[in-house]
């Protein structure tokens, strides 16, 4: 069973599979997908092809074209696991319905690519709660994403390889999802990172190594993009090159980022609510610390729209001008132990009492109502 080939708000018109997705998919579109890599990008990539792979030990069945994988996976039962020998091409996305599926490489180094130019959906498309993709080589060049993950509970995503299209991977309405030990490279002039929206709750990135080799990313996306969840982690990620920004986080809560190392975004390291329209609730309870940002182009982190969250020990370092940007839709936030000097707007009423709740920010600041 082959996955549809669409992408973002495309889904509305033409899909009755996963109607729950469909909006969800449609709070972040990505553009279209651009040119092939250069050949700089393209060694780069074939240099880092396994080398955060581990693949699942005694598959159920192995397979080494296109045809046998659909096979295995309408066959598939709760509790297979699929192996991939060699690289597929393949024609269209393979769809993983079955809950408890694991699909992963026979050798390091196998995995999946796009036969043919065009493709606008996922390599894999993954709507079975528990599902998994381990280990594999993703190629998307000339593609959208590597993988695309529906509304499902508890799938995991680790130890790959990816090869960036447009953009790299999105997870949308994916509740307790596990993205770690994953290498991450994007050679084209794309829109988006590993991509998270529309209820994440529960959701684990972490350990992820993500690496733009040229100007890339939406400038309100960025590397990562955690959107729309509670009690989510992302932590140590690597992050370098010239992403939009680090991290992107929007409409988050009681979430944690912490020990992240992020170098020479365009714009932000680590940026909350960015480009977002005040919101009823603003982002709060979140809790950020010993992450890491160099040579930002803007600012180490910028907060809009949010109240109540802790920054502790999070340097701003290199040729970065501004560590901490905190917007008047900001209070009662607190900064301290930070690089560099700060400037804050904040003058939110956060509480409801008909007064401004200042942040509380330590270090050199600018304080500016």
């Amino acid at each position: 069973m082959r996955a549809p080939q669409f992408h973002g708000c495309t889904l509305l018109a033409v899909s009755t599979l996963i109607p729950l997705m469909l909006v969800a998919a449609c709070a972040d579109t990505p553009a279209a997908p651009d040119a092939a890599p250069s050949a700089a990008g393209a060694s780069i990539m074939r240099q880092a092809r396994g080398s955060g792979n581990a693949c699942v030990t005694n598959p159920t069945t192995v397979v080494g074209d296109e045809a046998s994988l659909d096979a295995a996976v309408n066959a598939a039962q709760p509790g297979t696991v699929i192996a991939i020998r060699g690289t597929i091409a393949v024609q269209a996305s393979v769809l993983l319905f079955t809950p408890d599926v694991t699909l992963t490489c026979a050798a390091l180094g196998d995995g999946l690519a796009w036969g043919g130019p065009g493709a606008t959906g996922g390599l894999v498309f993954v709507l079975g709660n528990g599902d998994a993709i381990q280990g594999l080589a993703l190629d998307a060049t000339g593609g959208m994403w590597a993988t695309e993950t529906g509304i499902t509970d508890g799938t995991r995503f680790q130890f790959n390889t990816v090869t960036c299209g447009n953009s790299c991977a999105i997870w949308s309405g994916t509740r307790n999802a596990l993205v770690t030990d994953n290498v991450v490279i994007q050679p084209h002039s794309g829109g988006s990172g590993l991509h998270f929206q529309t209820t994440i709750d529960g959701t684990r990135i972490e350990r992820n190594t993500i690496t733009a080799l040229v100007p890339t990313g939406n400038s309100t996306f960025g590397a990562i993009r955690p959107r729309d969840g509670t009690d989510v982690v992302v932590a140590d990620n690597v992050i370098s090159g010239p992403w939009s920004n680090g991290i992107s986080a929007v409409n988050m809560n009681r979430s944690t980022f912490e020990r992240n190392v992020i170098t020479g975004p365009r714009q932000f390291g680590f940026v909350l609510n960015i480009s977002v329209p005040a919101l009823n609730v603003p982002s709060t309870g979140n809790s950020a610390t010993a992450n890491r940002v160099t040579d930002a182009g803007v600012a180490g982190f910028s907060l809009a729209h949010a109240c109540f969250n802790v920054f502790h020990g999070n340097p701003s370092l290199g040729t970065t001008p501004t560590a901490f940007l905190l917007a008047v839709t900001t209070g009662g936030n607190v900064v301290d132990g930070t690089a560099g000097a700060s400037v804050d707007h904040g003058a939110l009423d956060c509480d409801g009492d008909g007064q401004p709740d200042p942040n509380r920010v330590s270090g050199t600041v600018s304080h500016v109502h």
